[in-house]
């Protein structure tokens, strides 16, 4: 069901103003805390610039946590490309290690699990161990669990706990997308309120859940929010609705004043949110002349495709239109019996190194989704297959790119970690809505080179050709 994206935004109040900016900076520059994201694969960084990033976490790393000058710091856990047990074992570890080291440190800290905006993920096992975990492990009560799936980048909106996907003038439900049959990760309602009854199989139930309206956001202000979260006690459930940036600000602000009372919250988020609460200043997309201050000129690049959602798939249509592309298709049936499997490899390796010493190498997945119950796999066992085939695959470059581009979070993940040995790095910024640039560290096989984490459910139909035209042509 498609509904007028004007129609429902006309009926909303006006946005609650009175000084928000003015008062949310003075609220935050009082908040010693350390705001630490757990993102469950790459892309979250999308809203933010000049933070700091860490693959690894282990003592040494959180205590360079707690003791940098940022107030926000991402650890990628790349929980979304695994099995439960071990997205368990990764939460909870992490969990009590900030603890150890907020309480030898003397710095008090918060939790943001960052997931997908489209309700893909673990979800409720992270925030689950999460909470458990500071309860059992601190002094702290967690009050509350606050969800804030809106991502205004891509369209997403939660509005009468109901949550949107946009397209194009239309909101649509995102029970009625792709993103809600995920074959791991499906859900039936875009109510927020069925959504956790589902995923908690009814463990939570109505009277479990607060939900914070646009209207108490915008006609009660941040003093309503303070009200509502004051009252949570037991770990509830919060819903939180937002059509645009200032609805979160004047929830964040509500939150500050709540916590200022001496409730504690942990929250399963997308990213926007994550920049509102750590006050993360605007900033304009980055352009070619930035990317040149890294590289000096851009001719090579290498852009990997392993996401196979339609948005994707459209996207990579429109840039293997470009005649300086060097295209390289990934055949996702040979992962099916070993011996084709190898022999796949090895021919894209080779293609790889004859497309790189020409100009913009192209390598992606066949767009042919296998059907996992026809091959007695699960969807996460292909998925893993197929990413780390193209890990083994860019192993084995033999060029540095000048930048490289890699579509999909779990592609994005491997490709970074298992193939370039990224540990610690530095989000530069965004070169378009939701689209972040890493820079890759010392310690990587390309060192200095801008990575360009383009999530798969982001941008249009042109998208990817356009930041090529940016990168090469403009």
């Amino acid at each position: 069901m498609r509904l007028r994206k004007n129609k429902i935004f006309n009926n909303l109040p006006k946005s609650f103003k009175n000084n928000i900016d003015k008062l949310l900076k003075e609220a935050l520059s009082y908040d010693g805390k350390k705001i630490i994201v757990l993102d469950d694969d790459p892309t979250g960084i999308q809203t933010v610039h000049d933070v700091p990033v860490y693959t690894s976490y282990d003592l040494k790393d959180i205590r360079d946590i707690f003791l940098n000058s940022s107030k926000l710091t991402f650890i990628l856990t790349n929980t979304r490309a695994i099995c439960i047990n071990e997205t368990k074992r990764i939460n909870e570890v992490i969990c009590r290690r900030i603890i150890e080291v907020s309480r030898e440190i003397g710095i008090d800290f918060e939790i943001i699990s960052r997931s997908d905006s489209t309700l893909r993920g673990h979800y409720p096992l992270e925030t689950d161990v999460l909470g458990t975990t500071i309860e059992q492990k601190s002094d702290k009560k967690v009050d509350g669990e606050v969800l804030t799936f809106s991502f205004f980048e891509a369209g997403r909106y939660t509005i009468g706990d109901i949550h949107y996907l946009e397209n194009a003038d239309s909101l649509i439900p995102l029970s009625e997308t792709e993103f809600a049959k995920d074959s791991i990760f499906g859900y039936n309602s875009s109510d927020l309120r069925q959504y956790i009854i589902e995923k908690t199989n009814g463990k939570y139930r109505d009277n479990d859940i607060v939900s914070i309206s646009i209207k108490d956001i915008r006609i009660g202000g941040a003093k309503r929010v303070e009200e509502i979260l004051t009252t949570v006690v037991g770990r509830k459930k919060i819903i939180v609705n937002s059509a645009n940036y200032n609805d979160l600000k004047v929830f964040t602000l509500g939150l500050l004043m709540a916590e200022k009372k001496g409730k504690n919250f942990i929250f399963r988020s997308a990213a926007s949110f994550v920049k509102i609460r750590a006050g993360i200043k605007d900033k304009n997309h980055l352009k070619k002349t930035d990317i040149e201050k890294l590289t000096n000129e851009i001719k090579k690049g290498f852009i990997i495709v392993g996401s196979y959602v339609k948005k994707t798939t459209t996207q990579l249509n429109k840039l293997l239109r470009l005649k300086s592309i060097y295209p390289i298709e990934f055949n996702v049936q040979k992962i099916l019996k070993k011996s084709s499997l190898k022999n796949e490899i090895v021919r894209c390796q080779k293609e790889i190194n004859i497309g790189m010493r020409k100009s913009l190498t192209v390598l992606y997945t066949s767009r042919k989704v296998l059907n996992f119950r026809d091959h007695q796999l699960s969807g996460m066992k292909i998925s893993n297959l197929i990413s780390s085939s193209l890990v083994d695959i860019v192993k084995e470059v033999k060029y540095k790119p000048d930048f490289i581009i890699v579509k999909g979070g779990i592609t994005s993940f491997d490709i970074l970690v298992k193939a370039l040995g990224f540990k610690k790095g530095l989000v530069l910024g965004q070169i378009m809505e939701g689209v972040p640039i890493l820079v890759l560290g010392k310690e990587t096989k390309f060192p200095g080179i801008p990575y360009i984490i383009f999530p798969g459910n982001v941008g249009y139909e042109d998208s990817l050709k356009r930041i090529i035209e940016v990168l090469v042509t403009s």
